[in-house]
């Protein structure tokens, strides 16, 4: 498999006392987090990234200038990493899964995210579109998804 990312939540639950009481005690499985709250939000990072060229991770190596020639000639308007669209689509999140090549697994506490690809893995030491970012804007969205959880249940997150 290439471009493979996984992570997991150990340090994210120990942020707060309150959220890793109630994840211990009530939110155990966190396949629904990764699902619904994780997933949209870090695959729309991942489309944001590609947009900007890499702009999320410090900006994409440039094309070597005959490739880019050849590129601008038979796949015009096509930007870096786009050239088939295979890739790019493989780490697109649609209907609550990765679209076609893409890697999606959730476990308890642990999910696996990554691209069936080829050249997914040569491209991303040179352009990285894998990348992870924002762990307090991850955490928050865990405690989003734990106070909604209780919410679910009829009690006060408070």
């Amino acid at each position: 498999m290439a471009g493979i990312i996984t992570f997991e939540v150990v340090g994210i639950i120990q942020t707060s006392r309150f959220i890793g009481r109630v994840a211990t005690e009530i939110v155990g499985d966190l396949r629904p987090y990764w699902r619904s709250y994780f997933a949209p939000t870090f695959y729309g990072d991942l489309q944001k990234n590609w947009a900007s060229e890499g702009g999320l991770v410090g900006g994409w190596a440039a094309l070597e200038p005959t490739y880019a020639a050849w590129k601008a000639r038979n796949f015009p308007g096509r930007g870096i990493l786009v050239l088939k669209k295979t890739l790019r689509v493989s780490l697109t999140w649609a209907n609550g899964r990765p679209r076609a090549g893409g890697i999606w697994r959730s476990k308890k506490d642990h999910v696996l995210i990554g691209t069936s690809v080829p050249h997914g893995q040569w491209h991303q030491k040179k352009r990285p579109f894998l990348f992870f970012t924002g762990r307090k804007r991850y955490g928050d969205l865990l405690q989003r998804y734990v106070t909604d959880s209780i919410r679910a249940t009829g009690r006060s997150p408070a």
